[in-house]
C-alpha cells in the first residue's frame, strides 16, 4: 500500500479531512470508474512510511467518514465496502479503507456539485458535461432527445416508415403509431408544424437520420494493410466507406461490406498465407451490438477497421450502467430500449431480445477454433482470427 500512488481509481486522505470535504472524492470515484479512498495516509510517497501514517485512534472516530457514501452524497452511492486496517508499526493509526464501485447513477454531493475522477484529481461537471455523463451512464437515454427539425407529419411520409409498418405489420396511420409507441414529443409544438420527433424514431424510420440529426450515426469500414496495434494513415487501403439510412438496413449493410472486404484479406502464418475467416453470425451480433447500445450523445460514427490479421469494431461510449467487461455476459442492459424493442418488431430482426448476441458470437468464435472476442470496456470490440 505504502509503494502506491494516488491515480484515476486510488486516492489518499490524512484522518484530519472533513466529511463534507471527502464527499467529494467519494462522489468523483462513483461517477467515473470507481477505486479505492485510504483514510489515514498521506499522499507523499517521498516522507518516510512512519511519517505517512495519520489515521484514527479507534474505529468509533471513523464513524462519520464510513456513513458518507450513504449520508452526505445524493442519491447514496450502492454497495460501498469499508473495512479497517492496522499497521503493526503504526498500531495507533488506524486506516479507513473505502471501496467506491463504479455507480449506474449520476451522484452529487451535499451541496449539489457533480464531480468526477481524471486521473489523480476531482473535476467539477456543470451543465452540458453532467448531461453527457447521465447519458454515458445509460441513465438517460440520448434516444429520448427530441430532434429539433424532425416533425411527426414528415416522418410519416418517410419511404422507409411505409415499408417498417408493411413488415410489422398495422393498421395504425403512421402518426398515430409514433404517438402510440411514445415516440413524439408533444410538449412546446408548433400547431400547424406537429410534435417533434424522439432521436430513437428519427434513427429507427427516417430515409437518411445521418442527415437529419445533429449527432453522427453512421458506420464507417475502413480496411488497414497492417497486423500492428497502433494506426497508422500509411496503412489505409483505399477509402473508408460509410454506410447510413436507417438503423435496421445500416446493420445489414454494415454487416455485408465487413465481409465483402475481408474475403480479400490474407495474413502470413508459418511462412504461408491463409484467408481472414470469421464466423458471419460473430460479424452480425457484434456490429447488431454496436448500433444498437452506442451512445448515440456522442459525435462520433461506429469504425469498423479490418486489419491483417483482426477485426475491430468500435462503438462511440462506454459500457452503460452497471455492465463491466467482466460481467457483459451475464447481465443485461440495453441504453437504447425504444431502438431494441421496435427493430425486434421486425419479422426477421437482427436482434433477438432476449441478451443471447455476445453469447452467439462467442460460441460461434469458439466452434470455429478461434479466439474469443476481446472488449476494452471502452466501446472497442477485437474479434481476431488467431
Amino acid at each position: 500500500m505504502l509503494r502506491r500512488e494516488e491515480s484515476h481509481f486510488l486516492d489518499f486522505k490524512r484522518a484530519i479531512i472533513t466529511p463534507g470535504k471527502l464527499q467529494e472524492t467519494v462522489t468523483a470515484l462513483a461517477n467515473a470508474d470507481g477505486g479505492e479512498i485510504i483514510i489515514g495516509l498521506d499522499d507523499d510517497i517521498r516522507r518516510s512510511p512512519i511519517d505517512r501514517f495519520h489515521g484514527f485512534p479507534n474505529p468509533e472516530h471513523a464513524n462519520n467518514y464510513v456513513s458518507i457514501p450513504d449520508i452526505l452524497v445524493d442519491p447514496p452511492v450502492p454497495a460501498v465496502s469499508a473495512e479497517f486496517i492496522v499497521c503493526p508499526t503504526a498500531p495507533s493509526h488506524l486506516l479507513l479503507h473505502l471501496l467506491i464501485p463504479k455507480s449506474p447513477m449520476v451522484h452529487y454531493t451535499s451541496d449539489k456539485t457533480c464531480f468526477i475522477r481524471k486521473g489523480a484529481q476531482n473535476l467539477v461537471l456543470k451543465g452540458k458535461a453532467i448531461e453527457r455523463l447521465i447519458f454515458s451512464k445509460g441513465q438517460r437515454s440520448y434516444e429520448d432527445v427530441p430532434a429539433e427539425t424532425v416533425r411527426a407529419k414528415e416522418l410519416a411520409e418517410s419511404d422507409y416508415m411505409r415499408k417498417y409498418l408493411h413488415l410489422v405489420p398495422t393498421a395504425q396511420p403512421a402518426e398515430v403509431f409514433l404517438k402510440k409507441q411514445r415516440l413524439t414529443h408533444e410538449e412546446g409544438q408548433v400547431h400547424f408544424l406537429g410534435p417533434q420527433i424522439l432521436t430513437a424514431g428519427v434513427l429507427l424510420f427516417d430515409d437518411t437520420p445521418q442527415a437529419s440529426l445533429p449527432t453522427k450515426c453512421a458506420v464507417k469500414v475502413t480496411r488497414l494493410e497492417t497486423a500492428e496495434e497502433e494506426y497508422k494513415r500509411d496503412y489505409l487501403k483505399g477509402t473508408p466507406r460509410t454506410i447510413e439510412g436507417p438503423l435496421q438496413l445500416v446493420i445489414e449493410r454494415a454487416r455485408e461490406t465487413a465481409l465483402q472486404v475481408m474475403a480479400a484479406v490474407t495474413y502470413k502464418v508459418g511462412g504461408h498465407y491463409e484467408a481472414l475467416r470469421y464466423p458471419p453470425v460473430a460479424i452480425h451480433e457484434i456490429i447488431t451490438n454496436a448500433v444498437l447500445h452506442r451512445d448515440y450523445a456522442i459525435k462520433d460514427d461506429i469504425h469498423i477497421n479490418i486489419y491483417d490479421n483482426r477485426i475491430e469494431v468500435i462503438s462511440p461510449g462506454k459500457l452503460p450502467g452497471h455492465i463491466t467487461v467482466e460481467n457483459i455476459l451475464q447481465e443485461r442492459y440495453a441504453r437504447n430500449p425504444k431502438i431494441v424493442r421496435l427493430l425486434n418488431k421486425l419479422p426477421d430482426p437482427p436482434n433477438k431480445d432476449i441478451g443471447e448476441g455476445l453469447d452467439t458470437a462467442f460460441r460461434s468464435m469458439r466452434d470455429a477454433r478461434l479466439k474469443p472476442p476481446v472488449h476494452r470496456g471502452d466501446g472497442q470490440w477485437r474479434p481476431r482470427c488467431s
